[in-house]
């Protein structure tokens, strides 16, 4: 083998090896980095809109207390429990709020 192809053959991959591992680790961390961050700051944004989610909450409890306020008969409270409509407020509220957080994302990129 002359010096030539050792070079070709050896050499040089080798050389491209050694010049080229280190950046791939450098870029391989900086990738790590940045996910770790837009994780955790996902996760903060999630637990935000969990909580904000939940607030909405109306139970029995404080619907059938505020009709019992409004004066309506028991036959009426009743089927409005029956019917689950504090349930279906709470998920209409939180699909509005969802949409509404939903469309302030494109606005958010377009505007920078």
């Amino acid at each position: 083998m002359d010096i030539v192809g050792w070079f070709s053959e050896s050499f040089f991959p080798l050389l491209s090896n050694i010049l080229y591992m280190p950046f791939k680790y450098i870029l391989d961390g900086i990738i790590l980095i940045f996910g770790t961050i837009i994780n955790i700051t996902l996760q903060g944004f999630f637990d935000i809109l969990l909580a904000l989610i939940s607030v909405i909450d109306i139970s029995s409890v404080v619907q059938n207390f505020i009709l019992q306020m409004t004066g309506m008969p028991p036959q009426m409270i009743y089927l409005i429990n029956a019917a689950n409509l504090p349930t279906a407020i709470t998920c209409i509220l939180s699909a509005y709020g969802i949409r509404f957080l939903l469309n302030l994302i494109p606005a958010a990129f377009t505007r920078i």
